[in-house]
């Protein structure tokens, strides 16, 4: 009788103990869901696992990418996402219940020419035909930032025009390109704004790189982090409560930023992956990804590195990030 007795007690020990493992093991069979969109901010998850584990809880992950121009809807609709950085101030201005976490791409963005040009300066620029991406987008507006720094005067136009700069807007890197290639052949002098990976594409097809455009503005804002903030990470005020799980996830953006400078091909086929249509296809390289400035700073020392991006945009067109700076609530801070 007493030895069932004990018998009896052991395997309730057991049992409790295995109830007690199994409800560490998983959050639930859903998990969180983190989006990002297209082009180099996906980057900033390519090489994520599937799985985030703390010390006492193993979380599911589930990574979605998504044509750029679909990430503000995926974004309010999922637990994390990846956005561009006036976007994220935009949705939370506008009553969205989020936050913060941190920086993740920190600018892609490089000045070309169809000659070999000796431009020495941005001021080199007045008088030019400047081809540009993302018109009204952070990086359009970082770009006119830098201008106004030296008190260029520019304007929208189709031929350049002395004594400013003239922006022509095409709807992507490889068409920046074909411009500056059909002036090249022309004999034409032109300049174009595009991101990684399309200035490697056109330069190794004959372009000519002038400059930095990261290193122009950390020359402008004198911050520390070489760059802009690009696309930052957010989530919902209810996933922040989880701050074992926030804090592991950070870490784990941090270590993929090593990643994908040791495996190009992996970045890669890990995005075509989750998304077959990717424009990051064929043209990645441990040297591109590392001009897309993959850098994971959090908000407990950046914030003001961030802000000095929304004040470049809210002088240009407030309403692009929803008229005001975030206040406090905005920011994650464990």
């Amino acid at each position: 009788m007493k030895s069932k007795k004990v018998l009896t007690f052991v395997l309730v020990i057991v049992l409790a103990l295995g109830i007690v493992a199994f409800s560490a093991c998983n959050k639930d069979e859903e998990g969180y869901t983190l989006v990002a969109p297209d082009g180099a901010p996906a980057l900033a998850i390519a090489c994520l696992g599937d799985k985030v584990s703390t010390s006492d809880t193993i979380y599911t992950l589930n990574k979605k990418i998504v044509p750029s121009s679909n990430i503000g809807a995926e974004a309010l609709q999922s637990d994390l996402a990846v956005v561009p950085a006036n976007l994220a101030a935009k949705i939370y201005n506008e009553g969205a219940d989020i936050k913060i976490l941190a920086v993740v791409t920190n600018g892609n963005l490089f000045v070309t020419s169809s000659q070999d040009s000796k431009i020495e300066s941005i001021d080199g620029l007045v008088g030019k035909l400047v081809y540009s991406i993302g018109q009204g987008s952070v990086p359009d507006m970082i770009f006119k930032t830098l201008l106004k720094n030296k008190s260029i005067k520019f304007s929208v136009g189709e031929n350049a025009q002395e004594g400013i700069v003239t922006i022509k807007y095409c709807a992507s890197g490889s068409e920046v390109n074909s411009q500056l290639l059909l002036a090249k052949q022309n004999g034409e002098e032109v300049y174009g704004v595009a991101a990684e990976p399309d200035v490697q594409t056109g330069v190794s097809n004959g372009l000519y790189e002038v400059f930095d455009l990261q290193k122009l503005w950390s020359e402008y804002s004198q911050d520390d982090v070489t760059g802009y903030a690009q696309a930052v990470l957010i989530a919902k005020s209810s996933v922040c409560e989880d701050s074992k799980f926030i804090e592991k996830l950070l870490k784990e953006f941090e270590k993929n930023q090593d990643a994908l400078l040791k495996d190009a091909s992996l970045a890669e086929n890990n995005i075509k992956a989750i998304y077959p249509q990717t424009s990051l296809q064929g043209n990645l390289n441990k040297d591109v990804i590392a001009r897309c400035n993959i850098n994971t700073v959090t908000m407990e020392s950046g914030r003001g590195y961030y802000e000095k991006t929304l004040q470049a945009v809210m002088a240009i067109n407030a309403n692009a990030i929803g008229g005001k700076l975030p206040d406090d609530n905005f920011y994650y801070a464990n």
